[in-house]
């Protein structure tokens, strides 16, 4: 190998080496950028998690007093007093870095609503205070998602830090809320001395959600403890504390509120149930710290190896001048090459141009000439008679012999009439007129012409004067145009023949679609047997076999016994009842019998009945969360249509999501619309799937043997379609899937008839 290729390898490999290094120290410097604006979303949920501890506070305690027990309004205006403090350092830190995570706007609206509320607090009822209450607390929780999002948080890259931020950002703020919900509704409670079943059923829920939050912070501290065994340490004990007071705590709430023995005080309960929700705000409080110690040490770790892979690049920095210098030289000598190429070609293509525009010319000129030829050569086959003023023909033409069958001796000397079938019409009458001077020639008339043999033809003629020296003549320009007519006769029958031909398309057209239509609907008949049939078996054979222990063994089967066996009919034949619905519902339908009653409609109050019902049916882990901060108070809809939308959609998030999955339902007013916006972290739909989710009895491939029959998604159509919304979903297999339907806030036919 040359020393000169040598030196060339050389510079490649050591720009190559350049080149990966400092890509490297680029990827760690965006990884410790990315690391200090986590630091940055930690700053800034700090505060905003004090101030939901003391709305909590001041939520409960104004449920007691609101309630009749006059004696918390002391404790409501400390209260008072330290969510005002709270309020100032959040702004301190919004004004600081509020607009690099894209809160400042959200921050001041929830900050507005929250003053809204404090200007009303002793002029509403207990029901709307715990309400308006809950709101500002779920509104700051939506800022903590958000800042946990924009802050990098939401994407941490490490296993320890991830799981502990799912504590701080996800699991403990649930918890807390939970708690703090029954602490409040459990103190009005007391305080008023009594609580109705609805009270009670909406305290057995957060009971559910609290347990599940809380198994959700057992279990991603002990993945965090497994990937940084010092952890434990430091949130170990506490954790097992929130374990065991949040047990006491729930145990107070079924012992007392919902066994309805009120022999506690609404303060003594108060600070009872209080002692989870503080040690969770301290186990907040250190796993905030924890993390911010996990990220420090990661910054520092990646800034030193940064530092390693500029000192590196730096090395390699003469190396790359040189090369640098040596590939400019090379790339101009280069640039110029391509130059005197390209101007080369240049000239090629201008001479190429000039070339082509010459020959568009000539065949220009050709197309031209062969067209003058062309009319020359038809004029040639008419027939040219030229008569006097008094009617003789002078001369006659080979064409027009040829036409007639006279020689041009025969016709010679002859009156012009002699040609035509009718003396004194057509031809004869008019050429009389134009020599009476009253015409001023003839334009292409059709008559009747006579051969020699008599036969007669139908003939186009055309008459004009021609002035010469002492004479006028008159030149007759005939044709025989019976080809022509023979051919429109036959263009007639063809366009005919045509219309026929495109009529019998069109109905085999039809026939075809129907063929197919009823095709598919013996598919889909195929499907429907096969799935009901399928559906119907296994609550037929669960009834079958449960009946028939029964019958059998009816002496020795015991009461609680007896009562799973029933149980098991029942939901067997509520089971069956459904499909059947489902089924006649999709024939009402496809019959255009579904009536559509839109009517007013208390929006977020129907949503929030419909999820708190849809949760307490619910057997398996899953937690059904419902985001109306932004639901319009009111709508004009069609309740049953909308429930059944709902109900099926939420339904197919629990069931397509592994246990302990949360679902979301996002409801939110944009403009003179509302978006419903059902999420979950399921197995998702196949993109194959897509386009027929909404077909009735279609089901995606992948649902495996989770029971189904392909109905729900086609009667949420027909709901949206009945409301002349739109539906849209987007789904990832094996990361969820999001619907997303968009409705009118007041429908068109109830407005119009309003």
């Amino acid at each position: 190998m040359s020393p000169k290729k040598l030196i060339i390898t050389g510079l490649l490999v050591a720009l190559a080496i350049s080149i990966l290094i400092y890509q490297l120290a680029s990827g760690l410097n965006s990884r410790v950028a990315f690391a200090r604006k986590e630091l940055l979303g930690l700053e800034y949920i700090k505060p905003l998690v004090k101030f939901i501890e003391h709305t909590q506070r001041h939520r409960g305690i104004m449920n007691g007093y609101l309630s009749g027990e006059i004696s918390l309004k002391n404790e409501a205006i400390a209260e008072l007093k330290e969510i005002e403090e709270t309020i100032r350092q959040i702004d301190l830190i919004d004004f600081r870095i509020g607009r690099h995570l894209d809160a400042s706007i959200r921050w001041a609206e929830l900050k507005a609503k929250w003053r809204r509320l404090q200007g009303d607090a002793l002029n509403i009822s207990q029901e709307e205070s715990f309400n308006r209450h809950t709101e500002v607390i779920a509104g700051t929780v939506a800022i903590i998602y958000h800042v946990a999002d924009t802050s990098n948080l939401a994407l941490d890259p490490d296993l320890g830090s991830n799981h502990i931020k799912e504590i701080v950002v996800t699991h403990l703020p649930t918890l807390i809320e939970c708690l703090g919900q029954m602490r409040a509704k459990s103190t009005g409670a007391l305080a008023s001395g009594r609580i109705n079943e609805a009270g009670k059923m909406h305290l057995a829920i957060l009971e559910s959600k609290a347990i599940a939050a809380l198994d959700g912070v057992s279990h991603h501290l002990s993945e965090a403890v497994d990937v940084a065994p010092g952890l434990s340490l430091k949130l170990g004990n506490l954790s097992k504390d929130i374990a065991e007071t949040t047990a006491d705590a729930l145990g107070l709430v079924r012992g007392r509120i919902l066994a309805s023995m009120f022999d506690l005080t609404p303060l003594e309960f108060f600070n009872q149930i209080s002692v989870p929700i503080r040690n969770g705000f301290k186990l907040h409080a250190l796993s905030i710290s924890a993390l911010e110690e996990m990220l420090g040490s990661r910054i520092r770790r990646l800034t030193r190896e940064m530092y390693f892979a500029v000192g590196a690049a730096m090395s390699g920095t003469g190396l790359l001048v040189y090369l640098g210098i040596w590939s400019y030289i090379s790339v101009m000598n280069g640039i110029r090459r391509l130059e005197l190429s390209s101007k080369e070609l240049s000239e090629v293509n201008k001479k190429l141009e000039y070339d082509i525009i010459e020959r568009m010319k000539v065949e220009e000129r050709l197309i031209e000439s062969e067209m003058l030829s062309r009319s020359i050569l038809e004029g040639a086959g008419d027939g040219i008679i030229t008569i006097n003023g008094h009617g003789i023909i002078e001369s006659f033409n080979p064409a027009a012999s040829d036409i007639f069958n006279y020689s041009p001796d025969e016709v010679k000397g002859n009156g012009i009439s002699m040609l035509f079938s009718e003396p004194g019409k057509d031809a004869n009458g008019y050429l009389a007129d134009y020599l009476a001077g009253e015409g001023k020639g003839i334009s292409m008339l059709e008559t009747v012409a006579v051969r020699k043999d008599g036969s007669v033809f139908p003939a186009e003629l055309a008459a004009s004067k021609i002035d010469i020296p002492m004479k006028s003549l008159y030149t007759i320009v005939l044709r025989d145009i019976s080809e022509r007519n023979r051919v429109t006769l036959m263009e007639r029958h063809n366009r005919e023949l045509k219309r026929e031909v495109e009529e019998r398309l069109r109905i085999e057209e039809r026939l075809k679609k129907s063929l197919e239509r009823e095709r598919e609907l013996n598919q889909m008949k195929s499907r429907f047997v096969s799935i009901v049939s399928h559906e119907f078996r296994t609550p037929l054979s669960i009834i079958a076999s449960s009946t028939e222990l029964i019958e059998k063994h009816r002496d020795r089967v015991s009461g609680e016994k007896f009562s799973v066996y029933i149980q098991r009919i029942k939901s067997s034949n509520s089971r069956m009842v459904e499909l059947m619905d489902d089924v006649l519902m999709i024939g009402r339908y496809s019959e255009g019998k579904v009536e559509f009653n839109p009517a007013p409609l208390h929006l977020r109050k129907f949503c929030e009945n419909l999820v708190e019902s849809i949760q307490f049916q619910i057997k398996s882990g899953h937690i059904i969360t419902f985001n109306g901060s932004n639901c319009p108070y009111g709508a004009v809809m069609d309740e049953k249509l909308l429930r059944q939308m709902l109900i099926n959609l939420l339904n197919n998030a629990v069931k397509y999501s592994p246990d302990m999955h949360g679902v979301l339902l996002d409801v939110y007013g944009e403009g003179d619309e509302v978006l419903f916006i059902v999420s979950d972290k399921g197995i998702g739909i196949p993109e194959e799937s897509i386009g027929h989710l909404f077909e009735p009895f279609h089901r995606a491939g992948n649902t495996g043997t989770i029971q189904g029959t392909g109905l729900g998604l086609a009667i949420v159509k027909n709901a949206v379609d009945a409301h002349k919304g739109k539906i849209e979903v987007k789904s990832l297999v094996g990361s969820g899937t999001v619907f997303k339907i968009r409705l009118q806030l007041k429908n068109a036919e109830v407005v119009e008839n309003a």
